[in-house]
């Protein structure tokens, strides 16, 4: 899974670094490779992710892209990037508001929409968009260490 990843500060990040307001952005396409590796992983065949025909006939274009996906991806993006690896996952909520296929390129946006510098907290704010489509919202609770 390749993640595009738009930043300047070398992860890890501890809670010194990070401001209030921060903004990254990710990008990452969803092939049909990714799309299958998930489904192999995950056990989950619905037809609504393997059959082209029972989407079309459910009013979908094309077969659906798993919703966990995309919190898996961000798991990684927490990780690798942003924050980096330093951080706990506290809390994590996951609002799907639209489908999305194979082959949508996947716009990230990561806000710090607070922090509490004493108990090393933040919350992330996440919005991913396809073609200037919303299709998710969701917000994170990171504890950070206070050093690398």
């Amino acid at each position: 899974m390749k993640i595009k990843k738009h930043s300047i500060i070398k992860p890890p990040y501890n809670i010194k670094q990070i401001k209030l307001g921060d903004k990254k952005k990710f990008g990452i396409k969803i092939n049909k490779n990714l799309h299958h590796l998930f489904s192999k992983f995950s056990g989950d065949k619905s037809p609504l992710h393997t059959s082209k025909k029972f989407c079309e006939k459910n009013g979908f274009k094309d077969l659906v892209g798993y919703a966990f996906l995309i919190d898996c991806i961000l798991s990684k993006i927490y990780g690798m990037y942003f924050p980096g690896g330093s951080e706990l996952c506290l809390q994590h909520t996951s609002k799907f508001i639209k489908p999305y296929y194979i082959n949508d390129y996947l716009n990230i946006t990561i806000t710090v929409t607070q922090k509490n510098f004493h108990a090393k907290l933040i919350t992330l704010d996440v919005k991913i968009n396809t073609r200037n489509n919303l299709i998710f919202e969701g917000e994170t609770l990171l504890k950070l260490p206070l050093e690398k």
